[in-house]
């Protein structure tokens, strides 16, 4: 499980518009607001993240640790039957590590485990790469969200939604066979001046053909939950943890 997003509610600072990603890909004011909302999160946000969650994964109780920085992300994922994976990007290299040994990666996981460890330059990407972007009302969790589709990209629409107060509330990517992976923020806590989501659920949806999808269709999947346990921002993180080695043993 890897965090894709620490949103950060700032004001925008002297930035000018012209580097806000996506920008100039709308008219729509609304949306435009919400972009420079966003890029003012991503100058703020925390140097160094330290999660620790609980919850479940198809059904099954998993307690999981992830450490952000410095363009690298470890995440460990304890599982109900003892075994414990390792998965990351350190200094541009992904690694998947079960139980201290190591995994074969295909080159799509690693190009996720990259992104993650990037997840603003990933936004951003996205952002740039869209032919239009316009806006979308809903709601995630019984709150007001709204969202930005991002038209035009090459593996289909991205959706992103935000709740009124600018954190994320959940983040829609399609996949093959018409279906998504929709993740939801929510709960958020205020921790050191910086909100941090208490709840992430992560759904496999269909998405019909005029777009639209719904977690409460037959076709959806719920694939995990997780809730925070504690957070710790802008401390240093212990060298060992964004090192390989530290983990091919058994003992971590």
């Amino acid at each position: 499980m890897s965090i894709l997003l620490v949103p950060i509610v700032a004001l925008v600072g002297a930035t000018s518009v012209q580097q806000i990603p996506g920008l100039s890909k709308t008219t729509d004011p609304e949306a435009r607001q919400i972009l420079q909302r966003s890029w003012a999160m991503q100058q703020n946000a925390p140097s160094t993240v330290q999660l620790r969650m609980h919850g479940t994964s198809l059904g099954h109780a998993v307690r999981s640790e992830c450490w952000i920085g410095g363009g690298n992300i470890v995440t460990k994922v304890v599982l109900a039957d003892g075994d414990v994976m390792v998965e990351g990007d350190i200094d541009d290299t992904a690694f998947k590590i079960r139980n201290g040994k190591p995994v074969v990666m295909s080159a799509t996981q690693k190009m996720e485990q990259y992104l993650r460890a990037h997840p603003h330059m990933a936004v951003n990407m996205m952002l740039n790469q869209a032919d239009d972007i316009t806006v979308a009302h809903g709601k995630s969790y019984g709150r007001k969200v709204t969202g930005l589709v991002l038209h035009g990209l090459p593996h289909g629409n991205v959706v992103l939604n935000y709740y009124d107060d600018g954190t994320l509330a959940s983040q829609l990517e399609p996949m093959a066979g018409h279906m998504g992976k929709a993740v939801f923020f929510g709960n958020y806590k205020e921790i050191d001046g910086h909100p941090v989501p208490g709840r992430v659920d992560t759904w496999i949806v269909h998405i019909a053909s005029d777009g639209s999808w719904s977690t409460h269709a037959d076709s959806s999947r719920h694939l995990s939950r997780l809730e925070l346990v504690d957070a710790t921002l802008n401390q240093p993180i212990p060298a060992e943890i964004f090192t390989k080695s530290h983990w091919l043993s058994s003992g971590n």
